[in-house]
């Protein structure tokens, strides 16, 4: 239902595949919706605008990839941790690109963790390939 202008700023091709980054996403969303009145119907039209974001950026960081290039792409975690969402849909259009998944997170919410190793079980062992800690 986007006029010619709106679709034009999205990626050309979108999916929305069932897959790991759905479930987790729904996951997600399914405990927010709960104290909202949310429905299944409302949450996977998130999840397709959710595909949608990610496909756009996806295909932005696709498009500028190239032999000699690098391409630093600054995201919000869920997009790309577990190299999910943005990450799996640029592996989808580049697979020959060497994609690293840098994921910040604030020390203080991992208090106690001594190594990376244990930070990674605080925060889930889906973080990206290297773990940035932050005060």
């Amino acid at each position: 239902r986007l006029d010619p202008e709106q679709r034009r700023r999205l990626a050309a091709e979108i999916v929305c595949p069932d897959d790991a980054y759905r479930a987790r996403f729904m996951a997600e969303l399914e405990q927010a919706a709960a104290g909202h009145g949310g429905d299944g119907a409302g949450l996977a039209r998130a999840y397709q605008a959710q595909c949608a974001k990610d496909e756009t950026m996806a295909e932005a960081v696709a498009a500028r990839l190239g032999p000699g290039r690098t391409v630093i792409h600054v995201n919000g975690a869920f997009h790309t941790d577990g190299r999910l969402g943005a990450a799996a849909r640029t592996t989808r259009r580049r697979p020959e690109a060497n994609l690293v998944v840098l994921s910040v997170r604030s020390g203080r919410d991992a208090a106690g963790a001594a190594d990376v190793a244990a930070l990674k079980q605080a925060y889930g062992a889906d973080v990206g390939d290297y773990l940035i800690m932050t005060r």
